[in-house]
């Protein structure tokens, strides 16, 4: 069991947020932010193992391409709807997602030695040549459908191209002549509401038979549709009428074939974001100069090296001091030390922290020889935190805290689960020094009653 209080204490959210920024998808975030301890030790084994593999892909050379994947997931929920059908631009999103859906299984399959750990990916990911081919024989990279996108859509176009060049053609014959010439108001033709017009001078509009379609905001010029003009735009109008029903005919019918392959491409693109996770993670901790923990059931916890990853988001690594911070299996505890400034907190926070990210599969900078045993639970209590809403004193805040810290260790000890770690920082602070000594040495004989892993503590300096 995992407190939510003890994840923000931890900073546990904040250092997603830190490790979302290496992810070369969209697909992955969601899948990251909803990362949080677990205690199986087969997952938590796996997860390691396609790091592990990941980044001896990377530390090769190997591009494992990602380029084009989106975020099509509403593309997909749009598509489900009963009588929907997608637009253009998010059909040609989808096509470039299934292109880089086919060079990411590609470059997997292109490796110099044979997958081990990832190699279940390859499975799972199944690229559509077929639809993405049919739908890059449709659009234009901006969402326009191409002429060939079905023989009806070339015939409308072909006859619109003809339309238009005879109404252009018409026109500029009426521009040339001098009659018509004087009653410009500019010498050009435009179009106004879909039909083509002469701009007029108002003062002459009756010298030429046609429609008007409006004027100028001044009101000097009035916008005319010569009359023999008016059938060949009626029948302008009429194909282009029949362009926009073929367009959304074909679009309803690409959307039905996307629709008809969602059961292959949802999961499809749940591997891919778990892939991505795995191998932006690796590059990660390949950045950080960090080695991957050893995950056992049960052991000792051996944290070598360990470094707090928002630290290492703002300064330098080599400015940022490591921590070596052994629990073995049958010691109560551990007691931290010393004077203010002295970096406890830090160290107490970054092993706590450690420990969240490594169960949930997530790398941390760490040392070789790390190694981390499957827990109950990670509860921490540091620092000042007062209620004003609920009326809290800090040290009343430090009591309600223990209370909840004792019940769950009284769970997990009556289902014989696995143990509990517990991260507390100056116990007992905030009250009489003798009555905060006596109420926190009356918590840890309680912990330890119950077979907590251990606990960490810091004592305020004295």
């Amino acid at each position: 069991m995992i407190q939510s209080c003890s994840l923000q204490t931890l900073e546990f959210p904040k250092v997603l947020e830190v490790y979302q920024r290496c992810l070369r998808t969209p697909l992955s975030r969601p899948l990251l932010m909803q990362s949080s301890p677990v205690q199986d030790a087969d997952w938590l084994q796996t997860r390691f193992s396609e790091l592990h593999e990941a980044r001896e892909l990377l530390e090769s050379g190997r591009h494992i391409s990602f380029d084009g994947i989106g975020d099509v997931w509403p593309v997909l929920a749009k598509a489900a709807l009963p009588g929907s059908f997608c637009e253009g631009i998010e059909l040609v999103r989808l096509l470039d997602t299934l292109r880089g859906i086919r060079l990411l299984r590609k470059s997997l399959l292109d490796t110099v030695r044979p997958l081990e750990s990832l190699l279940p990916y390859t499975h799972r990911i199944h690229p559509m040549e077929d639809f993405e081919s049919r739908l890059s024989q449709c659009f234009e990279p901006d969402g326009t459908l191409k002429d060939k996108a079905s023989p009806g859509l070339a015939r409308i176009r072909e006859r619109i191209r003809r339309l238009r060049a005879h109404i252009q053609k018409r026109l500029e014959e009426l521009c040339r002549r001098s009659d018509v010439r004087a009653l410009l108001q500019e010498d050009y033709f435009t179009e106004r509401g879909g039909r083509y017009v002469l701009p007029i001078q108002s003062a002459q509009k009756r010298r030429l038979p046609g429609i008007q379609h409006g004027k100028s905001t001044t009101g000097t010029t009035v916008y005319i549709e010569p009359m023999d003009l008016v059938e060949p735009g009626n029948l302008l109008g009429e194909a282009l009428e029949e362009e926009s029903l073929e367009q959304i005919r074909i679009l309803k019918e690409l959307t039905a074939l996307l629709r008809e392959r969602m059961p292959i491409l949802q999961p499809t693109l749940d591997a891919v974001a778990e892939l991505d996770l795995v191998v932006s993670l690796a590059d990660y901790s390949l950045l950080i100069r960090s080695s991957l923990p050893s995950i056992v059931p049960q052991g000792d916890l051996v944290l070598r090296e360990i470094r707090h990853p928002l630290l290492l988001a703002r300064m330098p690594h080599e400015q940022v001091v490591h921590n070596d911070l052994i629990l073995e299996q049958d010691c109560s505890g551990l007691m931290i030390t010393g004077p203010n400034t002295g970096g406890k907190t830090v160290v107490i926070k970054t092993a706590g922290l450690a420990c969240l990210l490594g169960l949930s599969g997530l790398p941390f900078p760490c040392g070789e020889g790390t190694v981390l045993p499957i827990l109950g639970g990670v509860l921490a209590d540091i620092g000042d935190d007062q209620s004003i809403e609920e009326s809290l004193s800090t040290f009343s805040s430090h009591v309600s805290r223990m209370k909840t810290f004792q019940e769950v260790a009284d769970r997990l000890h009556s289902r014989q689960g696995a143990r509990l770690l517990v991260i507390l920082d100056e116990l007992g602070a905030g009250t009489d020094p003798a009555e905060g000594a006596a109420l926190g040495r009356a918590l840890l004989e309680h912990l330890i009653e119950r077979g907590a892993l251990g606990s960490w503590w810091r004592t305020p300096p004295r």
